[in-house]
């Protein structure tokens, strides 16, 4: 998948998971910090259903009546029932029942505890992580191996707790199988892997926080309070900051909350909300860059070219090191059409800069080069850095058929200003 921002993308781009089916909503969420195991041990077997991407690609221009970039990416949007909501459910948020960053932690029902430590109460003073993951996911499998360097790291400081709503065998037999370190997976989990009762635990946390998408951990302090929701690959810095006692919850909360209404805005193409909600959120928060990517697109789709321009050079001079927002920054002014084109020697800087960052390995920087030097006419160098691009991955067909266009155009280009030439010297003689 090639990391770049392309569209209103609401997530940060390697932080996709897997859409979870949505749970029974019949029982409500039980709101005590406790944790409860069945007696038998024996969980109850939940149907086992296929998923998709996280990622939905939406049509921002019919939706909102604005020339918008060429793709546009959402989160999918879920009303109470779980299902997907259509655009009039989501003019006006309810988040009075939301559970988010400042909310007391709900409790850990378990049908079994099948690995690790057994879970004895969030309020015994001590950090938690409660993560939600599934043998099929994954995402999840890439992300559990770093879990169990955290645990490491922290000791009994912290513990982590994966849940898991399948059936016991499923989980079992899982954790027998190779984990691809040469070992099992038993021996690559240094953490407790656990078994939902009846989907409850799911529904205390992932259905009342509106998160549809595994992995997905929720960090609880030493106060039994919800800090932090979030991937797991991301929780390193918020993790040190809870153990260490200066993670701001009342930030986090801010934060959560108003992407809240952000995501639905944008869903339903409303920009002008959208933007306001990104202001107020980069003020708050302005080393989020997912934030700042994000309010970049929302000003190219308004046609804002100065203000893009203006973010892009902010973000630009402040991370020269990060090769992945460069990359997206490069993208994201390269393909800004609404806007009528961002600054492309800027772009070209960035995506430049970019790859030799990463010494000319990655090939989705390497299309990004190519796609800038085709916004700015240069057939001849777009060839080349895509023909570098398919060399660097042959296995992406979008990077070959991309290369088969500029080649096509190329070519024609050619034919063009030979005929061009012809007629020149016939109308000289």
């Amino acid at each position: 998948m090639n990391y770049r921002v392309s569209g209103l993308v609401l997530s940060v781009l390697f932080l996709l998971g897997c859409q979870q089916a949505s749970v029974d909503e019949s029982e409500p969420a039980a709101s005590s910090s406790v944790v409860s195991v069945m007696p038998d041990g024996g969980p109850q077997d939940s149907e086992l259903q296929v998923v998709q991407d996280r990622v939905d690609i939406i049509d921002t221009a019919a939706s909102s009546g604005a020339t918008a970039a060429e793709e546009a990416s959402s989160f999918a949007v879920v009303d109470a029932d779980g299902g997907d909501a259509d655009s009039d459910d989501v003019v006006t948020v309810d988040n009075s029942d939301l559970l988010g960053p400042g909310s007391p932690a709900p409790s850990v029902e378990l049908a079994a505890v099948v690995h690790g430590d057994p879970l004895e109460s969030l309020t015994d003073g001590k950090v938690h992580v409660v993560e939600f993951w599934a043998t099929w996911c994954g995402p999840c499998l890439m992300s559990m191996p770093h879990i169990s360097e955290l645990q490491d790291q922290y000791g009994s400081e912290v513990q982590f707790i994966g849940v898991t709503d399948e059936d016991r065998e499923t989980v079992t037999e899982f954790l027998a199988e190779e984990s691809g370190e040469g070992e099992s997976w038993a021996d690559t989990l240094r953490y407790t892997i656990a078994i939902d009762r009846d989907q409850v635990t799911k529904r205390n946390y992932m259905a009342a926080a509106r998160q549809n998408g595994i992995p997905c951990a929720f960090i609880v302090n030493q106060s039994a309070q919800v800090a932090w929701i979030g991937h797991p690959m991301a929780i390193d810095e918020p993790l040190a900051q809870v153990v260490n006692g200066t993670f701001d919850v009342e930030k986090a909360e801010h934060v959560f909350y108003a992407e809240q209404n952000l995501y639905p805005a944008l869903n339903r193409g409303d920009l002008e909300t959208a933007l306001e909600i990104l202001d107020t959120l980069v003020e708050v928060a302005p080393d989020n860059i997912q934030h700042c990517l994000t309010r970049l697109q929302v000003l190219g789709a308004r046609g804002d070219v100065e203000a893009v321009n203006r973010g892009a050079a902010v973000l630009v001079d402040a991370h020269p090191e990060d090769h992945m927002l460069l990359n997206a920054v490069a993208w994201i002014l390269a393909t800004n059409h609404a806007a009528g084109g961002g600054d492309m020697e800027l772009a070209l800087t960035a995506a430049l800069q970019a790859n030799e960052l990463t010494s000319g390995t990655n090939a989705s920087i390497l299309d990004t080069v190519a796609r800038v030097y085709y916004e700015t006419g240069d057939l001849a160098s777009a060839v080349d850095w895509q023909r570098k691009t398919v060399a660097a991955d042959s296995n992406e067909r979008g990077f070959q058929k991309t290369l088969e266009k500029f080649e096509e155009e190329l070519k024609a280009a050619s034919k063009d200003e030979t005929g061009q030439q012809q007629e020149n010297r016939n109308a000289e003689s």
